[in-house]
């Protein structure tokens, strides 16, 4: 079977890709919830529940942020409740095309500080120990 590469991203997205069409659309299947919408550029961010770890000072996730263009990142974050500060562990970004590219570590952000208002502020208040 042959799919566009957009076509395989739509799929993606909506979690409707059909078994073996692509390993690495694979690794975006996830339990995706919706938790934060941004009021700048409009893009949606999903957490994937079923991958969520919350230790008692620390949570590590994975976050799904989609534009209003198409474009996906894919990030595994681990996020440090206390500190109110977040680490990528990994990132990848899927242009709408299909193409991937994985962020190099030395371009991720590290021990960088929880914004108010931003999508790590909204996840950290809903799931960091009170």
């Amino acid at each position: 079977m042959r799919i566009s590469a957009s076509i395989t991203a739509m799929l993606a997205l909506t979690g409707l890709l059909p078994a073996g069409c692509s390993k690495s659309a694979a690794s975006d299947a996830g339990d995706w919830v919706a938790f934060y919408t941004s009021s700048q550029d409009h893009s949606q961010y999903f957490y994937d529940r079923a991958a969520l770890r919350n230790g008692s000072d620390q949570l590590v996730a994975r976050w799904k942020r989609v534009n209003p263009r198409g474009a996906m990142s894919l990030y595994q974050i681990e996020l440090h409740c206390r500190a109110r500060m977040f680490t990528e562990l990994s990132t990848t970004i899927v242009e709408p095309d299909g193409q991937r590219r994985d962020v190099p570590k030395a371009e991720r952000w590290v021990d960088h500080p929880i914004e108010a208002n931003s999508s790590a502020d909204v996840f950290a208040r809903r799931f960091c120990p009170a």
